[in-house]
């Protein structure tokens, strides 16, 4: 007789050799019905014997052709299994009934946001907000409180703190013996997650922001809270948190995962700038998967939040969302990427290396009723009225020097760049990251330290604008560099020109902190010096000018940078300037368009458009 074994993901179906006639038939019909969906990985035999088996994954569809043609042939199906389909026509049931939700509200608002206040018809009942909600927020709330696990892919400065935080309040004052964690970027975790949601809510939580992992698991045990103060530092008091706050990299350590796990035991599960966890294999993703499995088979939320959800390409949604909801997408990444993705290379291609490279989507209508059952999208002209945006190219002639190391390095690159190169390797980005450091004004020699250019034509250039921008006592300005290097150089450069300015570069969390409070309250500091990888959760609004003094290949840095330029509370500005400071003929236009057209979701760094550039002579 045929067996049928469950697991989690997989319906194990194994025959004996002695198979009967009615066993041979009901084998193919389920083996054809499968394979003619993309749903089945035959295999020839168990690891430990002989037995031939069929790995089908365990989705519903699967299930009911496995159902049907046992009753057909007169077989018998285990107890398991009965209870296993059982269990998968509830969550069908239940997700086809929170499409349902997502899909009226919607509808409901997507005429006008504005429509939601009229009759109150999102407001949950036992619930008062101690501050006024915008609409849109007030739909957030209502679909979380409504669904649980939820992803708010609402752009950024439209509130998305405030509603989950609500959100969560509203969980807690149910059932106050339910726990939340919330991870989010290191430099956000007292700003936004501590300070923003003592603010909004009447919630005191612990933000986990030591050093090592051994002082993280030893100060959450002590049971402490954070507390904001008028200055803009934190104290710590002892007391119980409603919820803790780590960093995303925290749930590396094993320590710290196990401790979440098997200690803390949360209910509840929140992650900030969700596109971190992106990649499928990486430790910090698979961390994320146990806990949101942790929380979900204790019947817990998990709620996802990010401005930018596709930094890169569709495949970025796989992972995030099978942490909100493994019913969104109940197929292996494999078959995940046979359904919605345009794929070629790898080791049934007959690759050696195993390679893929992705050329595009599809079945996206079907991806989009998916997905949109779980998710929620705002964008901040919806929300606000905003400032003009005004974007300016300055462009600058590299020196002699300049071009030669630049003209070098191009060389180089044309006689090391694989042929059979698709996507770029992390090689040529590399090699791309040191062209940009010499227009920045500075070379790394063999032992890799950064030796100054003689004369750097960005920085004379800088000098005019500063001064042109900085006569008008109203104007503020953010400088962005990606590079300590070109920081220092910053650094230094505005010190000898005596312009006092802040400086958003350091690893400690209490210092980036006060750099932005000093930046933002302090009249006196009218430039801010920042990385753009440390610009997220942070607010620069005081700002009407941002000067890229360059630019990496990561397109989300970038944008996180210039969105906390311009925001709503801008408006009083009248116009946002941003200006991209670039040698012309040079790699900083090439990464500049590139980046240009990822924001339309279209491009991304290839041979092609790298040889392209690399055949261009620098005048």
């Amino acid at each position: 007789m045929p067996m049928i074994d469950v697991s989690t993901s997989n319906f194990h179906l194994s025959f004996s050799k002695d198979e009967s006639e009615l066993e041979r038939k009901c084998k193919t019909i389920i083996y054809r019905s499968c394979k003619k969906n993309n749903l089945i990985h035959r295999k020839k035999q168990f690891p430990k014997n002989k037995h031939p088996y069929y790995n089908i994954n365990a989705t519903l569809q699967n299930a009911l052709i496995i159902k049907k043609a046992f009753k057909d042939y007169n077989m018998v199906y285990t107890t398991d299994f009965k209870k296993f389909v059982n269990n998968l026509f509830i969550q069908e049931k239940k997700f086809k009934q929170i499409q349902k939700i997502t899909l009226d509200t919607k509808i409901a608002g997507g005429k006008s946001i504005g429509a939601f206040n009229k009759n109150n018809k999102y407001e949950i009942l036992g619930y008062e907000f101690k501050n006024e909600p915008w609409d849109h927020q007030k739909l957030g709330f209502y679909l979380m409180a409504t669904i649980g696990s939820f992803i708010l892919t609402w752009d950024m400065r439209t509130g998305k703190t405030f509603a989950v935080a609500c959100a969560m309040e509203h969980r807690v004052n149910e059932n106050p013996q339910d726990r939340t964690v919330i991870l989010a970027p290191g430099n956000i975790i007292l700003t936004t997650w501590i300070s923003d949601v003592y603010k909004h809510t009447n919630l005191e939580g612990y933000a986990a922001y030591e050093s090592s992992s051994k002082k993280r698991i030893e100060s959450l045990r002590r049971q402490n809270i954070n507390v904001p103060m008028s200055d803009g530092t934190f104290k710590t008091f002892t007391g119980e948190p409603s919820y803790i706050v780590l960093n995303h990299d925290a749930i590396r350590n094993k320590g710290v995962l196990d401790y979440i796990i098997k200690e803390y035991k949360p209910k509840n599960l929140i992650v900030d700038e969700f596109h971190c966890f992106k990649t499928p294999n990486s430790q910090r993703t698979k961390a994320l998967l146990r806990i949101s499995s942790y929380v979900h088979s204790k019947q817990g939320s998990v709620v996802l939040m990010s401005g930018t959800p596709v930094p890169k390409d569709i495949r970025d949604v796989f992972s995030p969302y099978s942490a909100c909801d493994p019913n969104v997408f109940p197929y292996s990444l494999k078959e995940w990427k046979k359904r919605f993705c345009i794929m070629s290379g790898g080791y049934e291609s007959g690759e050696e290396d195993g390679f893929e490279q992705f050329h595009g989507a599809k079945n996206q209508k079907k991806m989009k009723l998916r997905t949109n059952a779980r998710s929620h999208r705002v964008l901040i002209q919806d929300v606000h009225d905003m400032p003009l945006k005004q974007r300016t190219i300055k462009y600058v002639e590299m020196t002699a020097e300049q071009r030669k190391h630049h003209e070098s390095l191009k060389k180089e690159m044309i006689m090391d760049l694989p042929e059979d190169e698709g996507v770029l390797s992390v090689n040529s980005l590399t090699k791309l990251i040191k062209m940009v450091q010499i227009t920045g004004g500075y070379v790394y020699n063999q032992s890799g330290k950064a030796l100054l250019l003689k004369k750097n034509s960005k920085l004379l250039e800088l000098e005019n604008m500063l001064n042109q921008i900085l006569a008008n006592d109203k104007n503020n300005v953010v400088i962005l560099s990606n590079y300590k290097p070109s920081i220092k150089i910053l650094s230094d450069f505005l010190t000898k020109q005596e312009w006092e300015f802040s400086e958003l570069t350091t690893s400690a969390k209490q210092a980036r902190h006060l750099a932005v409070h000093d930046f933002q309250n302090n009249k006196d500091k009218r430039v801010m010096l920042a990385q753009p990888a440390l610009c997220p959760g942070n607010d620069f609004s005081k700002a009407n000018y941002a000067i890229f003094f360059d630019n990496s290949y990561k397109f989300v840095d970038r944008d996180q940078a210039e969105t906390r330029i311009y925001t709503h509370t801008s408006i009083e500005h009248g116009k946002i300037v941003i200006i991209d400071l670039m040698c012309r003929n040079s790699v900083d236009e090439y990464i500049y368009n590139i980046l240009e057209r990822k924001r339309q979701g279209n491009a991304d760094f290839t041979k092609e458009n790298l040889m392209e550039f690399l055949k261009c002579k620098t005048n």
